[in-house]
């Protein structure tokens, strides 16, 4: 996944596991996905394919299952989580 720091209103690229998140599985198969965040998270957002919002929430605990019934189909999906410092995505794939 990318992460973005915001720096004097310009995006940097990060490659630090500590802003970044974890999914598992993935690829997700007819079960339920957990989400790991980082220590400094404070919301997440899921999209489709096409950007559509199909959930959204703010972070409240380190880890989150979210069940399978939330992605209608297969395919591609993102996930965003915003930290204190930016904001990370990360691409799931789907197969119901």
């Amino acid at each position: 996944g990318a992460c973005l720091k915001d720096t004097n209103n310009v995006s940097h690229v990060l490659n630090n596991e500590k802003s970044d998140f974890q999914l598992f599985p993935n690829p997700l198969f007819g079960g339920d996905l957990t989400i790991v965040f980082p220590e400094d998270a404070v919301f997440f957002t899921v999209f489709d394919i096409t950007g559509r919002e199909i959930l959204q929430n703010n972070v409240h605990e380190s880890e989150l299952i979210i069940e399978n019934q939330l992605f209608r189909n297969n395919g591609v999906y993102l996930l965003k989580v915003n930290t204190i410092g930016g904001s990370c995505v990360q691409k799931l794939v789907v197969f119901k």
